[in-house]
């Protein structure tokens, strides 16, 4: 569990820079305190602002998809379609709208709270589609 984390820290640090990602460690400890449905803090490197759930795998997720950088890697094209399917919360349609800005996102989660979680989270990008199905091999 540790070594997971200072991997996160580790490459949080490469990618987002010292001050960012202690700014990342004090907002998780003010998620982790918080009471309101949604903790919601500015996040620089992706020109939003991101919308987390306390109690859920939401930090998670976050620290997947934007502090391990999970999805950095090189494409020899600028995408102008991008399925997110099984997009959870929305974390990896935010950075795939900043990486990659003229394509469209089409957004998919099954999941009802998901997504709410989801529509709340791109609500203000108009590239992002939501979508509240499931991709899957057989009806």
């Amino acid at each position: 569990m540790y070594r997971d984390l200072f991997r996160s820290l580790r490459l949080s640090v490469a990618r987002n820079g010292f001050f960012q990602t202690a700014r990342l460690v004090l907002q998780y400890n003010r998620l982790k305190k918080s009471k309101d449905t949604y903790y919601t803090f500015p996040f620089r490197p992706l020109n939003h602002t991101v919308k987390l759930r306390p109690g859920t795998s939401d930090f998670s997720v976050f620290r997947q998809v934007i502090m391990n950088g999970e999805y950095d890697m090189p494409l020899p094209i600028s995408p102008r379609v991008i399925i997110d399917a099984g997009a959870n919360i929305g974390l990896a349609s935010l950075y795939f709208n900043n990486r990659f800005p003229h394509a469209t996102i089409y957004a998919m989660e099954p999941d009802h709270k998901n997504y709410q979680a989801l529509q709340h989270q791109v609500s203000d990008i108009a590239a992002v589609k939501t979508f509240r199905v499931a991709l899957w091999k057989e009806k």
